[in-house]
């Protein structure tokens, strides 16, 4: 899942280094190059976009900053880890459990959801069976599952002599000795196992075109290509000062836009005529696209505004998910709630959405002119 997390950076002004962008600039060119004869390269196309990343000083100093803020939330950021001691759920489930077992021709017993067995043969009625068989795929009892006993329900302290050899054969954990006891490293604070500035968000904050501090960051493949307008004068960008960031530019252009779409949907769900590159399913009450929700029967441009996230009652025009602001980390769902009514569970979603919006505002009213601003694609 890509959460997009908007981070602050405390930069000081920044040097230029010309010689060092022109040897970027250089290289950019070359592999650009590359790229109209190699178009499908996937390791040239993650080079142009770090390099990208990298144009100017103060994009330079930005992933330098970057990567010092977010080491602490790397979900592999191994100096982070604490242990988590599992011996007393580990001991019950030794006690107590048991698992579907297949005993191999060589007399090896594997469990049915282990290697190399997962996910290949199944037991069905106390015998052994092929799964996914031929072209039909179906369930088979070919001539190698016929070779093998199934042990249905086989409990683990008769496969396993010691708790210590149950947790690591069977549970894959590991011993501690200062706790003595069995478990894993992990760190709590994890939320990325991989990150990229602007990635899926390159359009995240708008600048004049003679602004010097920004960085475009490295664009997602799932948007490599495309070209993002922006009003004449202005340039996007995944990350710049807060008093370089047009915000009420930014608020009326994506308003425009959104008009624009909100016709254009609006005429195909009444038509049924649009172009094949949208990829969208229009049902009987709305328009979907790869699952979301992009248009609904009858409702107002007002209604379509707000659903986007642009309403005038918000000071800043940011939609980020999660924001990370001098060690902290808060996400929208820490408003979360569990609710059975459906309705009741809509009306929870505006209120938690409301107060987020409100949060976001706070925090950047909070920050100094001169705090950076960061668009970071967070994939967990």
């Amino acid at each position: 899942m890509h959460t997009l997390t908007l981070v602050t950076v405390d930069l000081p002004e920044i040097e230029e280094e010309p010689m060092v962008d022109l040897a970027i600039q250089n290289l950019l060119e070359e592999c650009n190059i590359k790229k109209k004869k190699l178009p499908h390269n996937f390791m040239l196309d993650i080079h142009i976009e770090e390099l990208n990343n990298r144009q100017n000083a103060f994009s330079r100093a930005v992933e330098t900053e970057i990567g010092s803020i977010m080491e602490p939330y790397g979900q592999n950021s191994e100096e982070f880890y604490v242990f988590d001691d599992r011996t007393e759920e580990l001991k019950a489930e030794y006690e107590n459990g048991a698992a579907d077992c297949i005993k191999l021709p060589n007399g090896k017993i594997v469990s049915t959801y282990q290697y190399p067995l997962y996910g290949k043969f199944v037991i069905r009625d106390g015998l052994v069976y092929k799964k996914n068989f031929g072209q039909l795929k179906h369930e088979k009892r070919n001539k190698q599952a016929k070779k093998m006993t199934a042990i249905p329900n086989l409990p683990y302290k008769k496969r396993y002599k010691t708790l210590g050899e149950f947790a690591e054969k069977e549970k894959g954990m590991e011993y501690n000795e200062k706790s003595d006891g069995y478990g894993y490293w992990y760190n709590p604070n994890a939320f990325w196992d991989w990150y990229s500035i602007g990635g899926r968000w390159p359009r995240m904050f708008l600048v004049k075109e003679d602004c010097k501090d920004y960085s475009v960051g490295e664009r997602s493949w799932t948007c490599r290509d495309s070209e993002f307008k922006a009003p004449e004068g202005y340039k996007w960008t995944a990350a710049a000062r807060k008093k370089d960031i047009e915000w009420k530019v930014m608020h009326d252009w994506r308003v425009k836009c959104e008009t624009e779409y909100f016709v254009q949907f609006e005429n195909a769900f009444k038509t049924g005529d649009y172009p094949k590159d949208w990829h969208i399913q229009i049902t009987d009450n709305k328009i979907l696209r790869f699952g979301e929700v992009m248009y609904i029967k009858d409702e107002t441009l007002e209604h379509y505004l707000r659903r986007n996230n642009l309403y005038e009652k918000y000071k800043y025009p940011n939609i980020a998910g999660a924001y990370l602001h001098q060690g902290e980390c808060h996400d929208r769902y820490d408003y979360w709630q569990s609710v059975k009514s459906r309705k009741k569970y809509n009306r929870m979603q505006r209120r938690r959405n409301r107060i987020w919006r409100r949060q976001l505002d706070s925090l950047i009213d909070s920050l100094s002119d001169d705090t950076v601003l960061v668009g970071v694609d967070c994939h967990m």
